[in-house]
């Protein structure tokens, strides 16, 4: 069981909207969440009280909360990986703005989470946006936290690094190899072509668009100065796109530790679904 004392377990839930007199439920429920995902309280990054427990876990964003009344279980929900968020978006909803809410949206713009915290009794409403944007940029640092990488250049998961490509295309068909090699499934071209395809969009969201955002970078379209993107999907014309987001990011140096950083969270998640689905 969890204690408040474990590391900095105090100080995060100090620094929570949960009261002291619940710290012994919501200890337990977060021990459930870890154990689900085989993590320890070093991995706990931030919490917070909604409807439920919102962890904010070094691999990931998850709910849990504790059902019935006689028989007590906790359910944990789905871990939302970093590599799979695209975008945050914080919100203020009717009725006259008493809910905050957070949605964690997808490179493809689905709806991965929504969290809401609400005004209400002692709670008021600058109480709740103050809730919701602590755990927004909770969860912002841990997405954009760098992944240790081997003296060779290879990531943590023993996966190519895109430093040590002089095409970046052939980069992510060597990337998705490893990637369908380590799920223990046969390498066919179609699974290797399939998880570049999504390498290359992962990485046009989640590292062009996300460091492109302060210059106002929305599409990634403006990456090419008339706005004429190669057709056909990004993989196909990934070189270009590579160099094209390059000269506006500030280099290799910017850009390829970003790329590492998101196809390392993708990893585990991406092997398990080729696992679950192929093998």
């Amino acid at each position: 069981m969890l204690s408040i004392n474990d590391g900095q377990l105090g100080q995060i839930f100090f620094e929570s909207n949960i009261y002291e007199f619940e710290y012994d439920k919501y200890l337990k429920i977060l021990d459930a969440a870890l154990a689900d995902f085989e993590l320890s309280a070093s991995d706990v990054l931030g919490v917070s009280q909604t409807m439920d427990l919102v962890a904010v876990l070094s691999t990931g964003v998850v709910r849990a909360d504790q059902r019935g009344v006689f028989n007590k279980r906790v359910e944990v929900g789905k871990l939302v990986s970093y590599a799979s968020v695209g975008n945050l978006i914080r919100e203020q909803r009717q009725p006259h703005g008493r809910e905050s809410w957070l949605k964690l949206m997808g490179p493809d713009s689905q709806k991965l989470a929504e969290i809401g915290w609400y005004a209400g009794g002692n709670v008021e409403i600058a109480d709740a946006a103050r809730e919701r944007d602590r755990i927004y940029e909770i969860i912002l640092k841990a997405a954009q936290a760098p992944q240790a990488t081997s003296a060779s250049g290879a990531t943590a998961s023993g996966a190519p690094s895109i430093s040590g490509f002089s095409s970046k295309k052939d980069f992510l068909v060597a990337w998705s190899e490893s990637l369908v090699g380590a799920s223990g499934v046969a390498v066919t071209p179609a699974l290797v072509d399939e998880h570049a395809r999504m390498a290359a969009g992962a990485i046009g969201h989640l590292v062009f668009l996300r460091l492109g955002a302060p210059q106002g970078i929305t599409d990634l379209r403006q990456f090419f100065p008339d706005g004429h993107v190669p057709d056909g999907h990004l993989l196909d014309s990934f070189d270009e796109f590579y160099a094209a987001a390059v000269g506006r990011l500030g280099g290799p140096g910017v850009v390829d530790p970003q790329v590492d950083e998101v196809l390392g969270r993708a990893w585990n998640d991406w092997t398990s679904g080729i696992r679950e689905h192929y093998g």
